[in-house]
């Protein structure tokens, strides 16, 4: 009995001695694997502190985000026919730009704008846009409870901008057009600074309403040569990178660092109710134990910079060149279970980062062409033949790598972008119909 008691206490003190020998094998494997991740971070220049990318405070006089707050608060104070005034604007805004012919769209829309609350917030928001500065001092330090109602706001405007400029323009006032699309391309640029993914998606979308805007109004009123110089500012600047960049920067420093220090003291019913569940769960029970293993955390805390650092590398080549998934060499192990919830949807994010590149590139090719149209008399036989002082070196496809796809028709042109499908749809425009099939190219069809 004696010698069976003692070999089971030698056979624990052997398994124990394992567990001791395997745990401190992980832990320093993680250790050095979550170090090896944050070296790479910082020998790629990438900013390792929340500090170096918060917005720096600007002078109050300077910042245009109180201007942007009244306005938006005003609208939301008001109402109209039993609406709240900021949703009937969105509406309207919507339903015009969906149909521009239709009288009854245009009358509903011409009546939201004449609303006095309306014109009142409209003239803040010229205002703020003419300020050289942008902050609303968000707290960033709430990780994924930071707070941002500026940004539907910001949508809603941007929407009746490029409405109201259209509108504008089918009313014979080319003139008041164009200016009120800079004002809606300054807001846009406003969010510039934010180091937030959804600050940089908002960005993305008031500047593609915007470019469509540009592109009708175009087909009326062309702009004259200094308002397409200030255009083709704008559009330089959506095409470049950097914002995307800082924005995936804010997610790892805002969002990531928050995660994997957070999660460590959460209990299981946190968990629980962050991933939407409810009542008892075995899994989520397995998953809070999990998370509080120091090597499994270590682990996939590296596998987080890993993947973030992944798509920042990624962000800096062409499209063309790395495609549409990101780091498909990253594979995702059983153990990283912060990394799988708070990683964010970082390949639909970039490729509408280069749908709007495409669009930029569309629309300031389109005006060389309307320039070299004015100066010449008709639009070049190819995109070689434009008068290089109206676009001296012409954007490719930042889908393809390709030259743009362009070719005059009738009294117009044809010119676009293969877009997400890489396939040329003969210069199909986006619908309904084929949206979720991506058969469609980015397209501007000029008519004269």
């Amino acid at each position: 009995m004696k010698t069976l008691t003692l070999r089971l206490v030698k056979i624990l003190a052997g398994l124990v001695v394992t567990l001791l020998v395997l745990h401190t094998v992980l832990l320093v494997a993680s250790g050095l694997a979550l170090r090896n991740a944050r070296n790479e971070l910082r020998a790629a220049g990438r900013p390792m502190a929340p500090e170096d990318i918060i917005p720096k405070d600007i002078p109050a006089s300077d910042n245009a985000a109180p201007l942007y707050e009244s306005a938006f608060a005003l609208l939301k104070s008001e109402t109209l026919d039993g609406k709240d005034l900021i949703h009937a604007l969105s509406t309207a805004a919507r339903e015009f730009l969906a149909e521009p012919e239709s009288d009854e769209k245009r009358e509903t829309l011409e009546a939201v704008l004449a609303h006095p609350a309306t014109v009142q917030a409209l003239d803040l928001v010229a205002q703020a846009a003419t300020r050289p500065g942008c902050n609303f001092n968000l707290q960033y330090d709430l990780g994924p409870m930071l707070m941002m109602p500026h940004v539907n706001g910001m949508l809603t405007v941007g929407r009746s901008l490029s409405a109201r400029a259209l509108l504008e323009a089918r009313q014979g006032a080319g003139n008041q057009a164009w200016p009120t699309l800079e004002t809606n391309l300054r807001m846009a640029d406003a969010l510039r600074d934010e180091p937030a993914l959804i600050s940089t998606l908002v960005r993305v979308a008031l500047h593609q309403n915007s470019l469509a805007s540009v592109r009708r109004i175009a087909e009326e009123f062309p702009p004259d040569d200094e308002t397409t110089a200030h255009l083709a500012d704008w559009m330089n600047a959506a095409d470049y990178i950097s914002h995307y960049l800082l924005a995936l920067d804010g997610e790892r420093l805002f969002y990531g660092e928050w995660a994997f220090q957070k999660f460590p003291v959460w209990n299981s019913n946190e968990i629980l109710s962050l991933l939407g569940g409810g009542g008892p769960n075995c899994g989520i029970w397995l998953m809070d134990l999990l998370l509080r293993y120091r090597p499994a955390r270590q682990a996939d805390y590296a596998l987080y910079l890993r993947s973030m650092h992944a798509a920042a590398q990624q962000a800096q080549q062409p499209y063309w060149e790395t495609g549409r998934q990101l780091a498909p060499d990253l594979e995702f192990p059983w153990y990283s279970a912060i990394t799988r919830l708070i990683l964010p949807a970082l390949s639909p994010a970039r490729t509408r980062m280069v749908m709007l590149q495409a669009n930029a590139r569309v629309t300031r090719t389109g005006l060389a062409l309307i320039r070299h149209k004015t100066a010449h008399g008709a639009y070049p036989a190819t995109l070689a033949d434009l008068d290089p002082q109206f676009l001296p070196d012409i954007p490719p496809d930042p889908f393809t790598g390709q030259p743009l796809v362009y070719r005059p028709e009738g009294d117009g042109f044809v010119l676009y972008s293969l877009g997400e499908n890489h396939t040329d749809d003969g210069g199909t425009e986006e619908t309904k119909d084929n949206r979720d099939s991506k058969s469609f190219d980015i397209v501007w069809r000029m008519p004269r």
